[in-house]
């Protein structure tokens, strides 16, 4: 993982060292708590980075968990658009898997971005975040979108990347209900990478919030990779 994350390989400092009990209520089994660091977006915002050797405490329950719950949707589902009710249970079973495994899954590495707070009397300075086996990250990179209305999306890159552009094409989604929306003229928006993050306001809202795909480029300007976004993997 050090090899991929060139802002874990920098000596560490005083804002990257957490409390043992701030660390144990972090996601992922055997956080590597020597490699936790603060990385710092163009725009100044702050979060944490850190590798875990497995992230098995995501799993919530027993199998029955999950038929109950399937149960419980397919009840809501009645009578829903054939879309939205397609849509849900792709979701549902995406969750499913690594919530409520069949056997305990093999540890599965990964690497984690977090948002860096204040601390105060109710936080312990460590805001939303979003983990991902390392695979994932190879290939997607980690996502983590805001919950306001500022629409930011952070993304996590591996070493090399140097720009990020995020394409929103003219003719949105096809939503569950109505009809595609229709925009002025089609948006790519291109994100300069800083200790391995780039930042970028989404242009579009709800189903439209994401882009179609990204592209990783090196300084040269060369092409990495096109993918599109992790949220969007269920969707395809």
């Amino acid at each position: 993982m050090l090899a991929l994350l060139g802002i874990l390989r920098e000596p560490a400092q005083s804002e990257d060292r957490l409390s043992q009990q701030v660390l144990h209520h972090l996601p992922g089994v055997g956080v590597y708590s020597d490699s936790v660091r603060v990385a710092h977006d163009e725009s100044g915002h702050e979060f944490y980075v850190y590798g875990s050797h497995d992230l098995a405490d995501f799993a919530w329950g027993p199998p029955a968990c999950g038929r109950l719950e399937h149960r419980r949707l397919e009840r809501l589902l009645a009578r829903k658009p054939r879309r939205l009710a397609r849509l849900a249970r792709g979701v549902q079973t995406s969750f499913a898997q690594g919530r409520y495994p069949t056997r305990p899954p093999a540890p599965t590495e990964a690497v984690s971005l977090f948002e860096r707070r204040p601390r105060s009397a109710v936080s312990d300075g460590v805001g939303d975040g979003v983990s991902y086996p390392v695979a994932a990250f190879r290939r997607y990179g980690v996502w983590l979108v805001s919950n306001d209305a500022s629409r930011q999306f952070t993304v996590l890159v591996p070493d090399g990347v140097a720009t990020i552009t995020a394409t929103f094409p003219r003719v949105g989604r096809k939503p569950p209900r109505g009809r595609r929306q229709v925009y002025d003229e089609r948006v790519e928006l291109t994100a300069p990478v800083q200790e391995n993050l780039a930042s970028f306001s989404s242009p579009r809202r709800g189903w439209d919030l994401y882009p179609t795909h990204v592209t990783w480029r090196a300084g040269d300007g060369s092409v990495i990779r096109t993918t599109p976004p992790p949220a969007l993997w269920w969707m395809l």
